[in-house]
């Protein structure tokens, strides 16, 4: 069994160019992809807008781990709240700023639909794979349907061939028996 890469391999393999490894970390843990939207575009195209919701998740796990450990009354949730609230504007506040450039608009629309034909393309590739896995339960399904008819035929023949050997026999010793009882008879 392979065991699993650590964070520092994968980063290693990263900063040594190694692609193999690369595409085989991300083979595995990649999902199916989905439609991005366009704060997500725009995330992948401005590093500030990355690190800003970056930033606002972060707020936001660490108020949840506070209600979690202390309740939803305790004075540090709600310094907490004011964190991810305030990490929740400058995040906005760039996205908006950012959806005002024609040029990186166009750039994350061009993402999205990026993003869009994967996603159908992913769809596609799944119900074709669904198609053919049908496809080949039919085909063995078809098989034994023919292999229970073969066997029923051969059955069938044999009883009829058995019958017609019995009824031989019988017809035979009979026509002999009474033949022969006739001719001892007239002796």
């Amino acid at each position: 069994m392979q065991q699993a890469s650590s964070l520092q391999d994968i980063m290693n393999d990263i900063a040594g160019g190694n692609s193999d490894a690369i595409k085989s970390q991300l083979s595995k843990a990649a999902p199916a992809p989905q439609k991005m939207d366009e704060l997500e575009a725009f995330i992948a195209i401005d590093p500030l807008l990355a690190n800003l919701n970056k930033d606002y998740l972060d707020a936001k796990n660490h108020r949840k781990a506070l209600i979690a450990q202390f309740g939803a009354n305790d004075p540090m949730v709600e310094v907490a709240l004011d964190m991810e609230d305030s990490a929740w504007c400058a995040m906005q506040t760039r996205y908006l700023e950012l959806r005002d450039q024609r040029e990186l608009m166009a750039k994350a629309q061009q993402i999205m639909l990026q993003s869009e034909r994967q996603c159908l393309a992913s769809k596609k590739k799944e119900i074709e794979k669904e198609r053919q896995r049908q496809f080949e339960l039919y085909l063995a399904f078809l098989k034994m349907i023919e292999k229970k008819k073969e066997k029923e035929r051969r059955f069938n023949i044999g009883t009829f061939e058995a019958l017609f050997v019995m009824m031989i026999f019988k017809m035979i010793p009979t026509d002999y028996r009474s033949s022969f009882n006739q001719k001892l008879a007239a002796a």
